[in-house]
């Protein structure tokens, strides 16, 4: 894909680059924070509904480095394709929609660029290692350069919907939090947060998902458990660590459950908490009327497991973010 796309990419380079580094960004951008499989996509979705934001979808996170041309030429022949051959997305579940809110960060993994965490699950073995790099780290010169790539990506999703304001999902901002703040010191936060049986086994799912589909390695059953085991504790207490950071209208913290049991009244207190204006109910109402028979999966947790889970998690297991 690379090697017939690079036409294409240089092609955006010579007409776009200039064009993307000058852009100014009208508003920081709204960073959507939690764990892998917390409901990250499901508040991307809710948020991007209002006329006045976007974010990166699927086509665009996997023709990044070229979608400002190929959107046009490439996608409809695309989308069309995945609808007649009902394709099915199976990370979510649902037919494949390349309009679907995408992660930035998967994004910069097909530009291709060494900073992103997606390339943990495309080598599953050095996830670990991945996170570190790219999540975890503090070296001011590391975080600099993904930093400066973060930025012409969002600067590019913004070029292309015409200046409207960001939705970034990318479950790894949930460790980088200060850095973020860096560059955008006025940026607006939601974290979501799911119980933490139902976020291990969904996880479980991903990876699976991840095995059968995605990466270039053997994954074990065993490995699948260790990452994840390893990364939620982690992910979660570098969130706790620094969301003093932030301005009380700069952050809210929401549960998963609640987002889907009473989806107008967190929306409506997304919107008070963090002044982003009226609430889009024209749009909002009906996507909610279309979606109200989803039913979240409910999951039977082995007593090793549930063991396991409250012993390595303890730290974090009994946070519960703020009411409001």
């Amino acid at each position: 894909m690379f090697v017939l796309l690079e036409p294409l990419r240089l092609l955006e380079l010579v007409f776009y680059c200039r064009k993307i580094s000058n852009h100014q960004l009208a508003e920081d951008p709204i960073f959507i924070l939690g764990h892998w499989r917390s409901g990250t996509s499901h508040l991307q979705t809710l948020l991007r509904l209002d006329p006045r934001t976007t974010s990166i979808g699927l086509f665009s996170s996997v023709f990044s480095g070229n979608f400002l041309i190929t959107s046009s030429i490439i996608k409809p022949f695309a989308q069309s394709l995945c609808k007649f051959l009902k394709i099915e997305y199976p990370i979510q579940r649902i037919p494949l929609d390349l309009d679907y809110p995408g992660e930035l960060d998967t994004g910069l993994c097909f530009l291709p660029n060494s900073y992103s965490y997606t390339w943990g699950h495309v080598f599953p073995s050095m996830f670990k290692k991945h996170l570190e790099k790219s999540v975890f780290n503090d070296d001011p010169e590391l975080t600099t350069n993904w930093l400066d790539e973060y930025d012409h990506l969002i600067k590019k999703v913004s070029f292309f919907s015409k200046g409207k304001r960001v939705v970034v999902k990318s479950p790894g901002d949930t460790g980088r939090l200060k850095f973020l703040l860096e560059r955008y010191p006025k940026a607006k936060v939601v974290y979501i947060h799911r119980d933490h049986k139902a976020v291990y086994h969904s996880n479980v799912f991903l990876w699976n998902i991840i095995r059968n589909k995605f990466c270039l390695q053997n994954l074990s059953d065993e490995l699948i458990h260790e990452n994840i085991l390893h990364t939620y504790p982690r992910l979660l207490k570098r969130y706790l660590e620094q969301r003093s950071l932030l301005d009380d209208n700069q952050l809210v913290e929401i549960r998963f459950v609640e987002l889907r049991s009473e989806p107008l009244r967190i929306l409506e207190k997304i919107y008070s908490v963090l002044e982003l204006g009226e609430l889009p109910l024209d749009v909002i109402k009906p996507h909610l009327k279309s979606n109200e028979s989803y039913k979240s999966n409910v999951y039977d947790t082995p007593a090793e497991i549930a063991q396991e889970l409250e012993r390595e998690w303890k730290e974090v297991n009994h946070f519960i973010p703020r009411k409001i």
